[in-house]
């Protein structure tokens, strides 16, 4: 940051306008990371807030909770039996006599 800052300046500005918008500058941002990590070692499961969508966005009001059992997509498996009485029934609605297995 300070090498940028000296060598060319409008790209210093380009790439750290955050920082600048904060008062950051290249002496203080090795005691924000330092800060960061230590807050994170502190307590690494804060709960976002019900209206906080994460980078500076946030919602009008709380995200809705889902209701009802989540959807699961996978099939569990069926025994020999199952299967089987399963070809039974479509070959009797078809009109098909049944197989005896």
């Amino acid at each position: 940051m300070k090498e940028l800052e000296s060598n060319d300046e409008e790209a210093y500005k380009r790439q750290f306008s955050r920082y600048i918008a904060a008062g950051i500058t290249g002496d203080k941002l090795e005691a924000v990371y330092k800060k960061a990590h230590a807050a994170i070692r502190a307590n690494p499961n804060v709960a976002r807030d019900a209206k906080e969508l994460g980078f500076f966005k946030t919602r009008s009001k709380p995200k809705a909770k889902a209701e009802g059992k989540p959807k699961n997509f996978k099939q569990s498996k069926k025994s020999n039996a199952e299967r089987k009485a399963r070809v039974a029934q479509i070959l009797t609605h078809r009109g098909v006599a049944a197989v005896q297995a």
